[in-house]
């Protein structure tokens, strides 16, 4: 009967475990899946290797914040393609890869505090201030730098989104050459052990190591990056994102600010003792002589302020050579960080440029509107869900912008998004371009939450559907589960050749999809000029609809029979 029936199986592993957490009980048996086929006979390493390989490839909730993988089929599909051919490298959609960039982002945050702090204070005039917590900063800052390095290795081995191939790369040769292009540099200048080679006593080569530690000062760019990630994951509100990354931004930038001000001080005490001639230092202006940290930090987080704020630095000018220029540099950068905090401050006030601003607008809207209706709490979630799946947390109206472009480009952008969904259709290979052309015109989307019935049987059919993604279950009029169709597939396509006849299955949104409709008037509008290949579709289609009923019947057999045996 499998034989017979093969258009209508389909891979269904897991289906029981995968679909149960979204309401529906599957009826098909459940299969080995590809990982525990590809990991038997099951033994204690094998369970390790499984386990890891599930933590390192795409996960489930990659759905909601990626454009490429809306669906349980895409994310199946994608599993097996990393099993196959990319084992060892690690999915960017992975749980791994977000608990490992929390981790980091606290690491990276960490060493952005200490490393100002360790080359400010420590071994300042050859050990004036104690050696204890100088040590306790070394031991950190060589931890911190470990993972680090780990991080490096950790990227060159994990993949990427390539906009243009619209899919992740987990090639290792286009993953180092991705990185090296982007960040492999900077990282790899920021997780140098700077500190390592830290000795007792001034030199020159001990004052190039400090302001050498200005480079653990990049890895502010991974930051970025890594928290951006971690925003999309957990579905933060842009406007709370940003000003909390403004806020850390500042942070980190008056204290980095205050801290190297200590060794600009330092530097210019240095060059006078190393040659006195060189810069004019009233002995009175030295900083650290019989200061504790807290009275050297105080101070320069003071002059600090006032180089942020004002152009007044304090009563006295500059000591040296070193702080004068230092200083004239960081008020310029400060100058310029406070016009772009401003900027960035309206610009998420107002959201004139953000997408994403539009949609939070939108779905304000939406709750105004569903709590005006005094809408059930169901009601709402499934609402919320729709827009949220719809839009993928970025606002735009697409009827405003293909209805400004050309009716050529408007052509193109169509049959780019559905071409593919119609020639898998067995009937509709080997179109004329421009029949196919106007098929697809003709497409219409909508979109159906869980437990959607699509299609009901014994009722009218007047069109035919094209899964763009998700997945839907079949069922038979005598309710039977039959299997489930996934991207790409299609169904109700014998109503468009057999209008008097009622629906033969009832088809079930068993998650979120995402369809193309085409009707029966459209249908016979198109193919009327072409008599011979509306002839060949109803025998495609009249073949397809006796195997169907054929199989409806044997499941009819099926459970009288289990019925008489119990």
């Amino acid at each position: 009967m499998k034989k017979t029936f093969k258009w209508l199986t389909h891979d269904n592993s897991g289906a029981k475990n995968e679909f149960a957490k979204y309401g529906h009980t599957c009826e098909i048996p459940e299969e080995m899946d590809d990982v525990a086929e590809y990991y038997s006979p099951e033994t204690f390493w094998t369970k390790l290797s499984k386990k890891a390989f599930q933590l390192r490839t795409v996960s489930d909730i990659s759905k909601s914040y990626t454009h490429h993988l809306r669906s349980h089929g895409a994310i199946m599909k994608e599993r097996k393609r990393h099993l196959i051919y990319y084992n060892y490298i690690i999915h960017p959609y992975s749980y791994f890869r977000v608990i490992w960039e929390m981790f980091m982002c606290f690491v990276i945050y960490l060493q952005l505090i200490i490393v100002p702090i360790h080359s400010g204070f420590c071994r300042i005039l050859d050990g004036h201030l104690m050696e204890g917590p100088e040590r306790c900063l070394d031991a950190i800052i060589l931890i911190l730098d470990f993972f680090l390095c780990t991080d490096v290795v950790i990227n060159l081995f994990t993949g990427y989104y390539s906009e243009p191939k619209k899919e992740v790369v987990l090639d290792l040769k286009h993953i180092f050459l991705h990185y090296l292009k982007s960040l492999l540099i900077p990282d790899l200048l920021s997780s140098l052990p700077t500190n390592m080679a830290f000795k007792h006593g001034y030199d020159y080569n001990l004052l190039v190591l400090k302001l050498m530690s200005l480079l653990k000062m990049l890895r502010f760019i991974t930051f970025v990056r890594y928290y951006s990630r971690l925003i999309n994951f957990f579905h933060v509100r842009y406007s709370v994102s940003s000003l909390l990354l403004l806020l850390i931004g500042v942070g980190i930038y008056w204290h980095s600010l205050t801290c190297y001000l200590i060794l600009v001080k330092v530097m210019d005490e240095f060059l006078e003792t190393v040659n006195p001639k060189l810069l004019q230092v009233n002995s009175t202006e030295l900083l650290f002589s019989r200061s504790t940290y807290s009275n050297i930090y105080v101070s320069c987080f003071y002059r600090a302020s006032m180089i942020i704020y004002t152009s007044w630095y304090t009563q006295e000018n500059p000591g040296g050579l070193v702080e004068y220029c230092a200083v004239t540099i960081m008020w310029f950068c400060s100058k310029a960080i406070q016009f772009f905090i401003l900027a960035r401050t309206l610009q998420i006030m107002k959201g004139v440029n953000s997408s994403h601003q539009k949609y939070v607008e939108m779905e304000r809207q939406l709750k105004e509107y569903m709590r005006d209706k005094q809408l059930p709490t169901y009601m709402r979630t499934r609402l919320l869900t729709y827009y949220d799946y719809r839009f993928q947390r970025n606002y735009f109206r697409e009827s405003e912008i293909l209805a400004t472009i050309s009716g050529q480009l408007r052509q193109e952008i169509i049959m780019h998004s559905c071409r593919q969904l119609v020639e898998n259709v067995a009937f509709f290979k080997n179109l004329p371009l421009n029949l196919l052309v106007r098929i697809v015109s003709c497409l219409r989307g909508e979109m159906y939450l869980m437990n959607d019935v699509i299609v009901r049987a014994n009722t009218p059919g007047d069109c035919m559907y094209f899964i763009a993604s998700g997945t839907v279950a079949i069922y038979s009029t005598s309710g039977k589960e039959i299997c489930h169709l996934e991207d790409g597939s299609h169904f109700g396509e014998i109503a468009l050749v057999n209008k008097a006849e009622a629906r033969i299955a009832s088809v079930v949104a068993i998650e979120i999809c995402e369809v193309y409709r085409f009707d029966v008037k459209d249908f016979v509008r198109a193919i009327h000029p072409y008599p011979d290949l509306l002839d060949s579709i109803e025998k495609i289609a009249s073949d397809r609809m006796e195997k169907t009923l054929m199989l409806d019947e044997h499941n009819r057999r099926e459970m009288a029979m289990k019925r008489v045996n119990k």
